[in-house]
């Protein structure tokens, strides 16, 4: 079985991979991520998994927002 706690599963979110300029990381890349200055967060957002088990986009809420 996988790991159940999504605090200790690394994952990411890559909108469009020929557009790398927004990318959603699991929370536990900030460290990496707050160390690089290339890099800014923009925002925390909260994964969400659908019905059928699969990781919903976070851009999707972000969008809407738009």
């Amino acid at each position: 079985m996988g790991k159940i706690d999504l605090t200790e599963v690394t994952y990411g979110w890559i909108r469009n991979s020929m557009e790398l300029g927004r990318l959603a990381l699991s929370e536990n890349l900030r460290p990496l991520v707050e160390a690089n200055p290339d890099l800014t967060i923009e925002a925390t957002v909260d994964f969400d998994f659908g019905n059928d088990g699969n990781l919903v986009s976070p851009f999707v809420s972000a969008a809407a927002a738009h």
